[in-house]
């Protein structure tokens, strides 16, 4: 991604039907619908390698417009979309399962600054359902800990920057038990190594505060309350 940012005015372009010459046509995954949106060459093309390659190898309408089109939802397409015209404030996304649904667009296009922004506005997100539900239990280790490990189920292996960050905003204190040290080595080689440096780790760390682990005996009640699905203990 180059230089186009929402200062520059570009945004307000996006779905502009005056002097588009892209138009693109989103498939809804969702309900086998499809929505269209004018763009412009100029903008997308500057910004994004995967708009400039569909545009080589597009067909024009009768006016010369470039006719595109992407299977996902309107949602995610207008995220990906205004971003690219330089809109990187997602206020208009406070959906989570759009998050998700960009993120893998997101992959698939290459996009890689989108991508890493998608991943922390879902945190802000799960951190926002939790504190308008429940505000008391947005404070608790557990609850971050689910947090963390929805992200991760969207992460890739570079985010580990990001996840750490979060993990000393969040849960700074957190100390992994020796079950989760026994998942984790049982998972492969590398895993194993990990738990054995980390337990090491552990070890020589001397703090005055008690560690805080992540309980077998959380609520059901509560978790259920929070985050809207079943709970399951698991060995942490």
């Amino acid at each position: 991604m180059s230089g186009v940012q929402g200062g520059n005015g570009f945004a307000k372009h996006f779905n502009n039907p005056d002097y588009a010459d892209i138009i693109a046509t989103v498939d809804n995954i969702a309900d086998d619908t499809s929505v269209q949106y004018y763009m412009h060459q100029f903008i997308v093309c500057t910004e994004s390698e995967q708009f400039k390659s569909l545009c080589s190898a597009a067909t024009a309408d009768k006016q010369g417009r470039k006719l595109i089109s992407f299977s996902t939802t309107p949602a995610a397409f207008e995220l990906m979309a205004r971003w690219v015209y330089g809109d990187r404030t997602f206020d208009i996304c406070d959906d989570v399962n759009v998050i998700h649904i960009a993120l893998n667009d997101a992959l698939d296009s290459e996009m890689e600054d989108f991508r890493v922004a998608l991943l922390k506005r879902l945190i802000v997100l799960k951190e926002r359902e939790v504190e308008a539900q429940l505000p008391f239990l947005n404070r608790l280790p557990e609850t971050r800990w689910k947090i963390l490990e929805d992200t991760c189920e969207r992460a890739l292996a570079r985010d580990r920057s990001l996840l750490t960050e979060f993990v000393q905003r969040a849960i700074p204190d957190i100390r992994v038990s020796a079950a989760w040290l026994d998942d984790l080595a049982a998972e492969s080689e590398m895993g194993r190594i990990a738990a054995v440096l980390l337990e090491k780790y552990q070890s020589q760390i001397q703090e005055s505060k008690t560690p805080v682990r992540i309980p077998y005996h959380f609520p059901p009640e509560l978790w259920s309350a929070a985050t809207g699905e079943s709970f399951q203990h698991r060995r942490y």
